[in-house]
């Protein structure tokens, strides 16, 4: 699998890359597919993006919000937060989640070509149960 394209995660008051999928578990548990970006995107069926969409993830008081979403249906129909969330509001608390989130931090060290295993000089690794943050941990990558 080629390298893949990070989600986005707003953290104290910075936006970083964030090298995890919190939205999987909501789709598996939904049977929701997105497959591939807007075709207007020059992302279209990029190896680079195997889940079809990037998603804009906000800690806010330690509560984990899906804030945008952009990609595209089976049937190639933009989705947006109110397709996939239906009247849930302009931002979508992620209580279906619980797990660590890894954020690379610093420069990348070392590329792999595959998923998200590139090496940055820190990872930044933040622990939900439940949308709900618990604890966090930084390491030190040499």
């Amino acid at each position: 699998m080629t390298a893949q394209i990070l989600e986005k995660l707003i953290y104290r008051g910075q936006t970083h890359g964030m090298a995890s999928e919190p939205l999987e578990a909501y789709l598996d548990q939904t049977g929701i597919e997105i497959h591939s970006l807007n075709p207007s995107d020059t992302w279209v069926h990029s190896t680079a993006l195997s889940r079809g969409y990037v998603g804009t993830w906000e800690v806010v008081d330690d509560h984990l919000y899906l804030v945008n979403l952009v990609g595209c249906d089976d049937d190639d129909t933009a989705v947006s937060m109110g397709l996939v969330f239906p009247g849930w509001g302009p931002r979508v608390f992620a209580q279906w989640f619980s797990g660590e989130i890894r954020v690379p931090l610093g420069e990348m060290t070392n590329y792999v070509h595959g998923g998200f295993a590139s090496t940055w000089e820190q990872d930044l690794f933040l622990h939900f149960e439940h949308g709900v943050l618990l604890r966090t941990r930084c390491i030190q990558n040499t």
